[in-house]
């Protein structure tokens, strides 16, 4: 129940409220001096950038002046320590916040030092604090023999706004999940967020419980029996829980693993949790190796392995927007992209496309006609702006929606180079108000960004969502087009600056006065302006083959060049030279089909001028080889047939497939 949202009010009240059945007012005393709140330092390194200031002053002046978070609540017993839940401090994770505090009504704090005790499954944690002096008669005692349906309090710092205590019954209890090992008390006194950690208690003042859990779907809450402390050893930190991983482009993926080690004890919490976290992660780190071994492109459930028929190894990748690569409910691999992408003109002949895919956001982010892709590089604050402000990122606080304009300087940079040799350039940015972040991986194409995007809490970030993201990075189809300036400056990065995609390699454009050159392991040609005049502006795009390799599972291929060329408002011009690969066996019918259209030379590889509509087109298989073939195609969107045939001749010949 930690509380996550800055936008919660966080007050302090001097004295508890009562619930209609108060409890003694020597009780009430002793509570008062026994169960704190549970804080964090407000972390105020805020590198975003909003539409107007906060508004500030229009927070409850508890929240203004205040330094600190409420996360939960504490309290102190008769021994001398302090207990609460362990997921309040959650040991295994990352968090932008820094130390832990007990904070007391009179607003004083006091850190958190050392963890004596402490149990993941049972959900607590025995500890020590700095320069603390209990005051007079504080600290509660244990009642381990609760009856049914005897009258509770559950006490503890309820939403944030200090400690509260409301009553209930002790209704019954369910065992835990895993084993059934213990059975957890359930009490109908309400519970919320902040109220993890806090005691529950008798009539008599004494902590039945330690709150842990709270239905949501009825006024039935969860805390552990107090005689539970005593089954887990002395001076040890156990973690023995149940995890699920899944990666979000394998439909139905749930890898479960147990973690189960033990921390000797006591230790200072910093020392503590980077252990606990190390050990975590690595089990992470370990179930996430498994899944790649048996789902990454080369593992033994890739696509080129389990589906050599598939549409995605035998039909090429023509796309202007990128996809990912995903293996259905059904155990079938394709490529899908967003159902609803966006849409939104920038200055300068600039677009911004996106949509939402598996839990991510991708992007295309197609530059202005004034910028240049080396820049964008040098700065990605600039593309960053742009992308944050369109695609509607707010801030709530105090009430409002506020946008933010910018992410600022990244908080992390490093680059991640995927199955494919293709390095992706990562952007991490802090989001502080929610102790979240926002991971950016970027991969430079010649008319802009491609962009894998998602905002997750800091704790899913240390846990695992890099991992994600190495794996799914893996998975995302390109697309590769652009103006014909922008190609060139693309192909001439030095590779210090940026490298090019492996199979990139050997690719590049020259446009002279007299003609436009082309060269790569595709193809190469070269095409007079007296057969076609083509200029910077012109548009170059790639299709891209996902070929079988028995190693990487597919690789890249280029499979076709197109050329663009808007003559004038009423007419286009389009040059296309591709290559076809004899479908596997199990292909689908439609790829089969397309594949005997060539071969047998039908329509359109008649070599004959065809109208259609107000276009005209003709088209030709050039080349025959065992399983390739080689065509051209030429369309135009004018009705002018006048000599379409002789230039695509003169066309056709000046193009030589490799």
């Amino acid at each position: 129940m930690k509380k996550l949202l800055f936008s919660i009010v966080i007050g302090i009240l001097g004295e508890f409220c009562f619930s209609e059945e108060s409890l003694s007012p020597q009780i009430v005393k002793k509570l008062n001096a026994s169960v704190f709140e549970v804080v964090v330092e407000k972390n105020e390194n805020d590198t975003l950038s909003y539409e107007k200031p906060l508004p500030y002053d229009k927070l409850p002046y508890a929240t203004r002046t205040s330094k600190y978070d409420s996360i939960g609540t504490a309290f102190l017993m008769s021994d001398g320590n302090f207990y609460t839940a362990q997921h309040v401090f959650h040991f295994t994770v990352k968090s932008l916040h820094g130390d832990f505090y007990i904070r007391k009504a009179d607003q004083s704090v006091y850190k958190v030092d050392k963890i004596l005790k402490c149990s993941a499954d049972r959900d607590f944690v025995i500890f020590s604090v700095k320069d603390f002096v209990a005051e007079k008669d504080a600290g509660l005692e244990f009642e381990e023999n609760l009856e049914l349906n005897s009258q509770v309090y559950a006490v503890g710092n309820a939403q944030g706004e200090g400690i509260i205590i409301r009553n209930g019954l002790y209704t019954s209890e369910t065992p835990e999940n895993r084993d059934g090992e213990w059975k957890w008390l359930r009490f109908s006194a309400a519970a919320s967020p902040g109220n993890s950690g806090g005691p529950l208690v008798t009539t008599d003042g004494k902590v039945a419980g330690i709150i842990t859990m709270k239905n949501g779907s009825e006024n039935l809450n969860y805390a552990l029996p107090v005689k539970e402390l005593k089954n887990v050893k002395d001076n040890s930190g156990v973690f023995h829980l149940r995890h699920v991983y899944g990666i979000a482009n394998i439909e139905n993926l749930r890898e479960s693993f147990d973690m189960d080690f033990t921390i000797e004890l006591p230790k200072d919490i910093d020392e503590f949790k980077n252990i606990a976290y190390e050990k975590y992660y690595e089990l992470t780190k370990n179930v996430f190796e498994g899944i790649r071994a048996k789902y990454g492109i080369a593992g033994t459930e890739n696509v080129s392995k389990k589906e050599p028929g598939s549409d995605l190894l035998n039909f090429p990748k023509s796309i202007r927007f990128p996809e990912m690569v995903c293996r259905d409910s059904n155990n079938k691999w394709n490529s899908y992209y967003p159902k609803d992408i966006e849409e939104v003109n920038l200055d300068d002949n600039g677009v911004l496309y996106y949509g939402s895919i598996a839990g991510f956001t991708l992007f295309k982010y197609k530059m202005h006609d004034s910028q240049k892709i080396k820049d964008l590089l040098e700065n990605p604050k600039v593309m960053m702006d742009d992308l944050i402000v369109h695609y509607g990122f707010t801030r709530s606080f105090a009430g409002e929606k506020i946008t933010v304009t910018s992410l600022g300087t990244p908080t992390e940079t490093f680059d991640h180079v995927d199955a494919h040799g293709r390095k992706w350039l990562v952007d991490f940015y802090a989001v502080p108000f929610v102790d979240a972040g926002i991971l950016c991986y970027k991969i430079p194409v010649p008319d802009g960004f491609v962009i894998l995007f998602k905002l997750a809490s800091y704790s899913s970030v240390s846990s695992g969502l890099l991992l994600d993201l190495e794996f799914i990075s893996d998975y995302i189809i390109i697309p590769y087009d652009g103006k014909i300036s922008q190609w060139k400056e693309y192909l001439s990065l030095d590779d210090a600056v940026y490298p090019k995609h492996e199979f990139l390699k050997g690719l590049s454009f020259d446009l002279t006065k007299n003609k436009f050159v082309i060269d790569s392991n595709f193809c190469s040609a070269e095409i007079s302006e007296k057969n076609l005049k083509i200029e910077e502006n012109d548009t170059v795009d790639l299709s891209i083959r996902l070929a079988a390799d028995e190693k990487k599972g597919f690789h890249n291929e280029i499979c076709a060049i197109g050329i663009s060329i808007d003559e004038n408002e009423n007419s286009e011009t389009y040059l296309f030279a591709g290559k076809s690969f004899e479908p596997h066996k199990k292909a689908s019918k439609s790829v089969k089909d397309d594949w005997k259209v060539k071969e047998s030379k039908s329509m359109p590889f008649t070599n004959s001028v065809i109208e259609d509509g107000k276009a005209v087109f003709i088209a030709k298989v050039v080349k025959e080889q065992k399983g390739i073939l080689c065509y051209v195609f030429l369309e135009k969107s004018s009705l002018e047939k006048k000599n379409l045939k002789k230039v695509f001749e003169k066309l056709q010949k000046s193009i030589s497939f490799k």
